[in-house]
């Protein structure tokens, strides 16, 4: 190799099956041998600071052309001549799984599970890391130190790795061990974004989405497709609305016409919050499009969520249209949300008809039509006026100072 010196890349990648797919580079490189011992001593504690995830793939070579790590410069120049990697010693030879579990990669990209011999120990042994998971799950996943359940929130996802790996090395592909795989890791990733985590939430959704996603059975189906809701939804909390809108698209596209209850749920959901993320993007009419489609979808349905899902609709399209200055279509979104359910005895159902009457009266003072938002105003009070919920007393609260403001603004009137 003459002066040619082993260097290292390290790349994002996943896996399906037990063969790596590459995604990106994670640019970050360096110089010297690269072994699993070396990989647990320079990479992965340097992770964090080098805001690299797992699940990474490193990439071996021999090169002359610096490496940007540790060069000896001379006269501000490398002391060593550039040059491009030599194609015939590239090769990927580590994968780094997200517990840091390192594996060997092969020439056909395939992790290298261990041997026959060595295989009896591992599998006891990962037997034995999913009871300690369990044990500490059990002891401290409701306790009232966060700490603790945060603790046990790692044990989970934990949990789903050493189960994925143990099923590798037992050969075991039952529907059984996938659906208990997919539930512990989506259920990770619940806890993850519970305590705002939302990073490792949507790493650990996209290995249920990657490894399940092809999945036709309906329990599996839908863990795949509450994944991308609820990566989507860490996604917009994270203020990356591009991305939320693409993952709630793609949950639609996947689950359009399901006729499975609890998919038609997600469905309306991701139907709403897609018109959400569409709104933060100023994509105001698309956004329109998605509430609309969620009411025309399911406007009779019976399902509580879905009657929810469609009130919410109804007045997140009102407030767009009032943004709009669309007004008078918004009032035909708030009055239709007020027949729909106003005498609905749902508490959730209950405030959207509050609220509603509340923004339809405030839309008719826009319209200086203030007699007709007195009417509202009186309507929520009447309607709420004695009832102790305190998102209700609010609404009353307010109606009663606006109906005292228009009574003024009537007085100036003459």
């Amino acid at each position: 190799m003459g002066n040619a010196r082993l260097k290292w890349s390290i790349f994002y990648a996943g896996l399906k099956g037990s063969k790596v797919q590459i995604k990106r580079s994670a640019d970050r490189r360096g110089e010297g041998l690269m072994m699993p011992e070396t990989i647990e001593r320079r990479i992965l504690p340097n992770l964090d600071e080098w805001k690299i995830q797992l699940p990474i793939a490193i990439e071996t070579y021999y090169s002359v052309k610096p490496s940007g790590i540790n060069i000896t410069m001379r006269r501000g120049k490398p002391a060593f001549t550039p040059a491009s990697p030599k194609e015939d010693t590239v090769e990927f030879s580590y994968y780094v799984d997200e517990g840091g579990m390192i594996f060997e990669i092969g020439k056909d990209m395939r992790i290298q599970l261990p041997s026959q011999e060595t295989a009896p120990v591992q599998l006891a042994q990962l037997k034995e890391a999913i009871e300690a998971y369990d044990e500490l799950i059990a002891r401290y996943g409701r306790d009232t130190d966060m700490a603790l359940r945060e603790l046990a929130a790692t044990a989970l996802f934990k949990k789903g790795l050493a189960q994925d790996l143990l099923a590798r090395l037992s050969g075991d592909t039952s529907p059984a061990m996938r659906k208990k795989i997919a539930d512990t890791l989506f259920r990770a990733g619940v806890t993850f974004g519970n305590f705002n985590r939302r990073e490792e939430a949507i790493a650990v959704y996209n290995k249920v989405i990657t490894e399940f996603g092809s999945e036709a059975d309906p329990i599996m189906r839908q863990t795949v497709a509450t994944a991308l809701f609820y990566r989507g939804i860490a996604s917009y909390n994270l203020a990356r609305w591009e991305e939320a809108a693409e993952t709630f698209g793609e949950a639609i596209t996947r689950l359009g016409d399901d006729i499975y209850p609890a998919l038609r749920c997600t469905v309306a959901l991701a139907l709403l919050d897609w018109g959400n993320a569409l709104d933060k993007l100023s994509r105001h009419e698309e956004a329109i499009a998605k509430y609309n489609e969620a009411v025309a979808r399911f406007d009779s349905d019976t399902d509580l969520t879905l009657r929810q899902t469609v009130a919410s609709a109804l007045i997140e399209c009102g407030h767009i249209q009032n943004k709009l200055n669309r007004h008078e279509e918004a009032i035909t979104k708030y009055d239709d949300l007020i027949t729909r359910f106003g005498g609905d005895t749902d508490p959730g159902l209950r405030q959207a008809v509050a609220s509603a009457l509340l923004e339809c009266a405030c839309t008719l003072n826009i319209l200086n039509q203030y007699e007709e938002a007195i009417a509202k105003y009186n309507e929520l009070i009447t309607r709420f006026g004695s009832d102790p919920v305190p998102g209700l007393r609010r609404a009353v609260a307010s109606a009663l100072v606006f109906k005292g403001n228009n009574l003024i603004e009537l007085s100036k009137l003459g």
